[in-house]
């Protein structure tokens, strides 16, 4: 199973987490995220320099087509994770340009697996999370019954307050559903938003991959 390791803002974050072998780095450009990529000492410039071997991921929340493009090409992303009301029409254009993960809030009723359905053709894998305004970062899990994962056929990142204690539920879902292709963590492995506890990343991962 692979891991992304989600709201990165520092140089020294990305250069360990790299080192790891982690799978994918998440960057949010989303400006209203105390994780925001920009309130760090990242630039596009330097992460363009970075022999990196861990997949860069854009996040955005209902941004334009234009400035999501823009984004791609100045970061050299290589994956747009959407979190917003993107329409599948939408995530089709993007999959010109890099790989799409489109994000599916889980929690009461407004999760809706009809709507679901109309973005699987549309998008490289869909990534579940909790329901909030905050659209992601809660440190919260969902239900996860509330998924009918077995009509999922596209890879599927699974995300909401991950830590230690649900590898061995990671490891049940993962052999019941090989579709599940990563686990996404954020806020429950930081010292400060932004700033992740790299010991304990590193030690989640070296777990995590031989599920």
């Amino acid at each position: 199973m692979k891991l992304k390791v989600c709201g990165i803002q520092k140089k020294e974050q990305v250069l360990a987490l790299n080192q790891c072998g982690i799978d994918y780095i998440g960057f949010i450009f989303y400006a209203n995220s105390p994780r925001c990529v920009l309130n760090g000492d990242l630039s596009s410039e330097w992460v363009r320099s970075v022999d990196l071997q861990s997949k860069k991921v854009g996040v955005f929340v209902n941004e334009t087509m234009e400035h999501i493009v823009e984004m791609i090409q100045e970061w050299g992303l290589d994956y747009v994770q959407l979190h917003g009301n993107e329409s599948p029409e939408f995530c089709s254009m993007l999959k010109s340009y890099c790989g799409v993960i489109k994000s599916f809030s889980i929690g009461g009723e407004f999760f809706s697996e009809e709507k679901m359905s109309g973005y699987l053709s549309c998008v490289d894998a869909v990534l579940f999370d909790t329901l909030s305004e905050k659209h992601g970062g809660t440190g919260k899990k969902f239900d996860w019954s509330l998924v009918n994962w077995s009509a999922i056929r596209s890879s599927i990142f699974i995300s909401g307050g991950l830590q230690e204690d649900d590898l061995d539920a990671l490891t049940r879902l993962k052999n019941e559903h090989p579709q599940l292709h990563a686990a996404d963590v954020n806020s429950r492995f930081e010292i400060s938003p932004g700033i992740k506890d790299l010991e304990r990343v590193d030690a989640f991962f070296n777990q995590i991959k031989l599920i």
